[in-house]
């Protein structure tokens, strides 16, 4: 997913003549990644519920979908999946 959106990106930079350079990170840096998206995501969303507030709710929710999504990317790059 990620190749997908920096040859997206890449393309669309062409076109309007800019250079931009995207990162790819490797196994180690998406696994890093997925375990502080999914550690913020469950404290964010456990302030919602202790707080009663929508909106950490749904930024933990967030938190916790991106950390997963980034989990099975990087499970994806190392052949595990």
């Amino acid at each position: 997913m990620i190749e997908h959106v920096n040859r997206i990106c890449g393309r669309l930079s062409k076109a309007l003549g800019l250079s931009v350079s995207l990162p790819d990170p490797d196994e180690k840096a998406l696994r890093a990644a997925s375990f502080r998206s999914l550690a913020l995501g469950t404290a964010l969303a456990a302030a919602g519920v202790l707080l009663r507030s929508r909106g950490f709710l749904l930024l933990g929710g967030a938190g916790m979908v991106s950390g997963t999504v980034l989990r099975k990317e990087s499970r994806k790059r190392s052949g595990k999946e």
